[in-house]
């Protein structure tokens, strides 16, 4: 019998399909956390298992998280995780 039902700790990539690229879409924590019905604990966990395979970019002005889309974002990115 096959099941849709995922674990929480299978939500790591599907995360990526939350977070939008450019600093203009930035999603906050929050607001992840709502539409995937987990844990802030369990978010800021899966957020950081995804950054593992994409940039995920989240600056201290509060704008939120956001995937880069140009070489200025990704710049951002590198010296953020320096």
């Amino acid at each position: 019998m096959q099941t849709t039902e995922k674990k929480q700790g299978d939500n790591a990539m599907d995360i990526l399909e939350y977070i939008p690229y450019g600093k203009g879409n930035a999603v906050k924590r929050e607001e992840l956390r709502d539409m995937l019905g987990v844990s802030d604990r369990d978010m800021r966990r899966m957020i950081a298992q995804a950054r593992k395979d994409a940039p995920i970019i989240n600056l201290s002005d509060g704008y939120g998280y956001y995937r880069p889309n140009d070489k200025d974002d990704l710049m951002r990115y590198i010296l953020q995780d320096s």
